[in-house]
Parts: C-alpha cells; sequence; structure tokens
C-alpha cells in the first residue's frame, strides 16, 4: 500500500473514514504497514476506523521469524480472520476482535423503517436466531 497516497486522499476527505489493512494478503501474501495506517488513522480529522483483515496473516505474530509483518496490529480498533486457514477447525469458522463492543453494539442496534426495528443482541436472542451473542471482558 502506498502510505503516502493514502494520506494525501484522506487529506481530502472531511468526514469519518474506514482504514482496511491486510496482514497477510490472500493472494500475495503481502502485509501492510499496520503502524502507519494506525497513524493515519489517528491523525485523520473527521474520525476514523482501522480495520485489519488477518485471515491469513494474524497468526504470523506467533512466530519469533515473522512477527514484525504484524507490528501495529494491536493498535487496529478491529480485526477479522478466519480460524480454518490455520487452525485446522471447519471452515466456517471466522472472528472479530473489536477494541470497543460499544461501538460495535451500538451498530448493530440502529434501526430503520427498512430494517423493522433494532437488533437484539441479548443472549436469549442471540440463542434463538442462532447467532452468537457478543462476548464483552
Amino acid at each position: 500500500m502506498n502510505i503516502a497516497a493514502l494520506a494525501e486522499l484522506l487529506g481530502e476527505i472531511n468526514g469519518p473514514v474506514i482504514i482496511i489493512g491486510n496482514a497477510g494478503e490472500v493472494n500475495s501474501g503481502h502485509f501492510d504497514n499496520l503502524t502507519a495506517l494506525a497513524d493515519l488513522r489517528d491523525a485523520h480529522p473527521g474520525g476514523a476506523w482501522l480495520h485489519v483483515d488477518g485471515a491469513f496473516g494474524l497468526f504470523a505474530g506467533t512466530s519469533p521469524r515473522f512477527a514484525h509483518l504484524s507490528l501495529g496490529i494491536e493498535r487496529a480498533d478491529s480485526v477479522a480472520s478466519d480460524a480454518h486457514k490455520w487452525l485446522n477447525v471447519p471452515y466456517d469458522s471466522g472472528f472479530a476482535f473489536v477494541r470497543d463492543a460499544a461501538i460495535l453494539q451500538e451498530a448493530f442496534l440502529a434501526s430503520g423503517e427498512y430494517r423493522g426495528g433494532p437488533v437484539c443482541l441479548d443472549r436469549k436472542s442471540a440463542l434463538i436466531s442462532g447467532a452468537l451473542p457478543v462476548v464483552v471482558r
């Protein structure tokens, strides 16, 4: 990723943005400079969210040989990964880490006429619907 070009583009946007970085891109294995992306997020005056797609590379941080590739991932607002790629579990075992669960809950409680009311995240409703509840620690 061209960090300078992204910084220039972000300078033209007044409102909030989402910055998405890769930790192990699916075709090339490329890792974005996550520290630089977090710095851009912090500097954006309109507010920004940094999401990292760690489907292939999240677990590089567990290896002393490759840990440097994921430096800065701890500064992300959210990180998603697919456990089936490295942990030998069923194919549909994706997961996400979100720094601030309240923001996630606020987003999923949003309502609109087209939705028919807010989405309920309480444990009973999640179990009835088959969805997993949000884990807050």
